[in-house]
Formats: structure tokens, C-alpha cells, sequence
């Protein structure tokens, strides 16, 4: 499974470390997409994940699932794009569903594309996890 992160932070990093580093999962985190620059090239090199700024490009990758791992606006700005392009996603700013008429849009359009959208049930790093 190749999955892809929004967002250069803790978050990203202990996904790495526990996915990449640790083999946690049946999978491998290919890529990064994420507006700090030095952040990104640091999680690239220390864990062998292409980093994007386009999120364009990181968009046309074979990624089977994104983590959005950054920020509310973050996700306000880049969920629909992803259930757009009928990739499955975690949300951890769950936060940007607060809006009804959000939640609505993203529903229909992961409805639309049969993809499946993932909440957390508890906190990062919890024994709880998600599966396809």
C-alpha cells in the first residue's frame, strides 16, 4: 500500500518513524506534500519519502491512501481534492467538519468515488487503528 502525508510536522514524523522506520503497517509512506520546504527535505532524507510543494504532482502519485496530518485550513484546502482524485483518507484535523455544509460536500463527493473516508477514534499513537 503506498500511502501519502499532508503536512511536514510531529504527526508526519511519527508516522514515518512508525511506518518507514518501524514496518508497522503493511505499507510504506512514498510521500510527503507540505509547505515547509526544510521540513520536508529533512523528513525526506531521514525516511525515504518523496516531498512535494505541488500539490498538483503529489495529487497524479499511485497513492492508495493520505493521511492529512497539518492543519484545519490544511484540510479545509485540500480534502475534497483528494476524495476527488478516489483516494482513501485519514483526517486527524477533524476539526474541519465542524462546518455541516463541509462535511456534507466531502461526504457526497467520497459517496461520488467510492472512497472511504477515515476518523481517528482517539489520540495519535493510541492502539487503535484504521484498515481498508
Amino acid at each position: 500500500m503506498n500511502i501519502g502525508i499532508i503536512g511536514t510536522g510531529n504527526i508526519a514524523m511519527y508516522l514515518l518513524e512508525q511506518v518507514n522506520s518501524k514496518q508497522m503497517t503493511n505499507g510504506r509512506i512514498t510521500a510527503v506534500f507540505g509547505r515547509n520546504q526544510e521540513a520536508g527535505h529533512r523528513l525526506s532524507e531521514q525516511f525515504g519519502a518523496d516531498f512535494y510543494t505541488d500539490f498538483q504532482a503529489y495529487m497524479k502519485l499511485p497513492l492508495d491512501i493520505v493521511v492529512e496530518a497539518a492543519t484545519v485550513e490544511a484540510a479545509r484546502l485540500y480534502l475534497k481534492e483528494v476524495v476527488d482524485h478516489k483516494k482513501d483518507l485519514v483526517v486527524s484535523s477533524i476539526g474541519v467538519f465542524k462546518d455541516a455544509n463541509f462535511l456534507d460536500k466531502v461526504t457526497s463527493l467520497a459517496e461520488s468515488a467510492e472512497t472511504t473516508i477515515f476518523l481517528p477514534s482517539s489520540a495519535v499513537g493510541d492502539s487503535t487503528s484504521c484498515s481498508r
